[in-house]
């Protein structure tokens, strides 16, 4: 019997992560920022208002774990795509970034997820060092459970091309998948 969660395409992981995150502040699939289409999309923001009035805007982007026949183990592929994409939203206005690990639907067993998420959290300080100060790491183990084992340990602060994007996200000035957000 299947514990770990598993999916046949990225929507569909997202789909189960943003009715985690629930509908407040959350934007899924943003693909453009004050009418300027950016490189790879913003998975899901997460605008907030802290006590003092000062937002802090955090982007996940969310890849998904296949299994390799011929090594019989996990590919690390999207997962080292996923780091360069993450830290890559940072340039759009947003002060920390999560990359969200997701496991495919061709995962044979369990025991392979749990073996990777064993290995990840032996390496945790490591992997942390790699990943900077301004990115996270998230495996979302379960469909009702997402392991925020690597947080961000500092907010970004870009310069004024940065300020103009996150700016634009602020005031709403951005465009994302609405089709996804009313299905929640």
């Amino acid at each position: 019997m299947r514990i770990c969660a598993r999916f046949s395409t990225e929507e569909k992981a997202l789909k189960t992560l943003l009715k985690l995150f629930g509908k407040e502040n959350i934007f899924p699939k943003v693909t453009a920022i004050g009418g300027k289409k950016i490189k790879s999309s913003i998975d899901i923001l997460k605008i907030e208002k802290s006590k003092s009035d000062e937002y802090e805007l955090t982007g996940y982007k969310v890849k998904i774990l296949k299994f390799d026949k011929r090594s019989k183990e996990l590919s690390l592929t999207e997962f080292y795509k996923g780091i360069g994409q993450a830290l890559m939203m940072l340039l759009y206005g947003i002060n920390r970034v999560f990359l969200i690990l997701c496991f495919h639907e061709n995962v044979p067993s369990d025991d392979n997820i749990m073996e990777f998420y064993c290995w990840l959290r032996s390496r945790k300080y490591d992997i942390s060092g790699i990943l900077g100060k301004y990115c996270g790491l998230g495996i979302l183990l379960h469909e009702n459970y997402l392991d925020e084992l690597i947080m961000p340990l500092e907010k970004f602060y870009g310069g004024s091309k940065w300020e103009s994007f996150r700016n634009a996200l602020i005031e709403g000035n951005f465009t994302y998948d609405k089709r996804l957000k009313r299905r929640l």
